[in-house]
């Protein structure tokens, strides 16, 4: 846990930088491809206001420990620590310290409201539009994710899997390579990349993929049915059906692997097994 919020120290002032000076945002950040520019921008804009407004300063006191209250706990989580949807409950803090310097310096430009306030306004409403694009299907949002940060093994893997649903085998893999080159334990990478050697022929590096995945994700059931699938697509049929049955373990409800095993069992004239599934 220290380690985590050793390694995280700087999260806070990217946090900062979101919240107040959001530029360069993704769906998936990492502090790899995440720039401290904002986050800096951001922290010396507070200390500016705080500087020229002193009476503010018991109540940004009290934001800042509202915010680092909410922060401080993510910084122990090794992945996935600059999650923007996290700022929700922090960014509060930063808005209610901000409130009274903010309060002063319009009582003392009451001239520049107006403009201040459409600035404000024309900014985030630029920042939305820019946004949309990529809420507008899953690809785009997991492409979006991958072209902003690129080190996301997260991101990777899923875009790995949309292209495996348009049958992109070739970027499926290569994304899939990427995610575990990044992170070897990123769940379901493993199944995505040998979902794609399967599909290019490449048997034996598939399977063992699907049991690198079967190792280190035990709960996962479809990595069971898709080894399955794999090894009755080469006649080891019952190797196969006991890998289906274990994908049942995992998800009774496992529609793909109550049909395989019907198939399995009705092949072999054995009505009455076949029946339950």
């Amino acid at each position: 846990l220290l380690a985590n919020a050793w390694a995280n120290l700087l999260v806070p002032i990217h946090y900062a930088g979101k919240a107040l000076v959001p530029v360069a945002l993704s769906a998936m950040p990492t502090l790899a491809d995440t720039p401290i520019w904002p986050g800096l921008l951001a922290v010396a804009l507070l200390g500016a206001m705080l500087a020229l407004f002193p009476d503010g300063r018991r109540v940004a006191a009290w934001g800042g420990v509202w915010f680092a209250a909410f922060v401080a706990p993510t910084l122990v989580v090794p992945v996935l620590v600059g999650q923007e949807v996290r700022l929700y409950t922090p960014v509060l803090g930063l808005l209610a310290g901000a409130a009274l310097p903010v309060e002063r310096a319009l009582q003392r430009w009451p001239s520049a409201t107006r403009l201040w306030g459409l600035g404000v306004l024309l900014a985030l409403s630029a920042v939305t539009w820019q946004r949309l694009p990529a809420f507008s299907s899953r690809e785009r949002f997991w492409r979006n994710a991958v072209d902003a940060s690129p080190h996301s093994s997260l991101a990777l893997m899923n875009l790995a899997s949309i292209e495996l649903e348009h049958d992109r085998v070739a970027q499926s893999e290569s994304l899939a390579r990427r995610a575990i080159q990044i992170n070897d334990r990123e769940p379901k990478a493993h199944n995505n990349l040998g979902i794609a050697l399967a599909r290019q022929g490449r048997n034996a590096e598939a399977e063992a993929q699907f049991r690198r995945e079967m190792a280190m994700n035990p709960g996962y059931a479809d990595a069971f049915f898709n080894l399955g699938t794999l090894l009755s697509s080469t006649s080891r049929d019952d190797e196969a059906a006991d890998l289906w049955r274990q994908a049942l373990r995992r998800n009774p409800r496992h529609r793909l692997a109550l049909a395989a095993l019907a198939r399995y069992h009705l092949g072999r004239k054995e009505t009455q097994l076949a029946q339950p599934y």
